[in-house]
């Protein structure tokens, strides 16, 4: 692994390679198993296979896969901090290789799957990357809820604030997290179908699902968007409607949230058990829509 890591006494690239970049699009970092071949490094590195993309200056980019190859601990996304050094500790939380961020690599001009690594400039980059992941997690966890905000605070407590020009990542990656979740619940829909026919639940596609779909995006939205307030339950009392066959529980709120006490019904539809949460009497945390205030969802 030493002649590979970077500038520095014996390492330098060979001479006459080709200069470019790589980027590990798939990749899988392990502990070497007992008795491989690099027994003097076993500790101070791991076994790196990966489907490399090359990409030479006026070239065409290629891929390969590699197998075996020794490569710095901070490769791995074990958790465990690793710095570019294997006898150095990153204060900061490491991600382990990313399939996003250009490391320096030069290759063979006679075999392009002969390539040299430059890993002390790819831990450079890959710093500067997981600060920016750092930070775009925070700013997703402050938009999604207070709870959620804290805990990314407690358990990264150097994560930074966004920086000039990074809300518009933020709104990359929060889309990006959406399309996901859909792309997966589109896989799962057969399967939910399934489930909740055997259960005796309205289909998926039914038009009482579809509205219980609707509720449930204006939930998150309000959750998301709204202003904090407070009311006071006056009566919790079923409607003996269902949607979805799930009962409807009509909740009458005394509304606080700055002007005069306001009473509003708010149809519940999540279940029977988070609705025994809402005792008469008792005072909760809601969010209101910030263009209608007549819309509110129960924190």
């Amino acid at each position: 692994m030493a002649p590979e890591l970077g500038p520095g006494m014996f390492r330098r690239p060979p001479a006459g390679w080709l200069p470019g970049h790589a980027f590990a699009a798939e990749h899988r970092a392990r502990n070497w198993p007992d008795g491989a071949a690099h027994t003097e490094n076993i500790r101070q590195s791991v076994e790196l296979e990966a489907v490399w993309e090359i990409r030479l200056d006026g070239r065409e980019a290629y891929r390969f896969h590699d197998v075996g190859r020794s490569a710095p601990l901070w490769c791995s996304d074990s958790g465990i901090l690793h710095a570019k050094r294997w006898y150095k500790v990153r204060l900061k939380p490491s991600h382990g290789l990313m399939s996003d961020v250009p490391i320096p690599v030069h290759v063979n001009p006679h075999n392009r799957e002969d390539i040299w690594v430059d890993w002390d400039a790819g831990y450079d980059a890959h710093v500067r990357a997981w600060e920016l992941k750092d930070r775009i997690d925070l700013e997703k966890a402050r938009r999604a809820s207070v709870p959620e905000h804290v805990v990314h605070r407690v358990m990264n407590p150097f994560a930074g604030r966004l920086k000039a020009g990074e809300e518009v990542l933020v709104d990359e990656a929060i889309a990006v997290d959406r399309a996901i979740a859909a792309a997966q619940a589109e896989r799962d829909r057969p399967r939910v179908e399934a489930q909740m026919a055997a259960m005796g639940f309205a289909p998926v596609g039914s038009d009482e699902q579809a509205e219980y779909r609707r509720r449930r995006e204006e939930m998150e939205r309000v959750s998301r968007e709204g202003r904090p307030a407070t009311a006071t339950v006056v009566s919790n009392e079923p409607t003996g409607r269902t949607l979805a066959n799930i009962p409807v529980i009509a909740l009458i709120l005394d509304i606080s949230d700055g002007g005069p006490v306001r009473r509003l019904v708010y149809e519940h539809v999540w279940g029977p058990r988070h609705a025994k949460r809402f005792k008469p009497g008792k005072q909760v945390d809601i969010h209101v829509d910030r263009a209608d205030p007549n819309v509110i969802t129960p924190v």
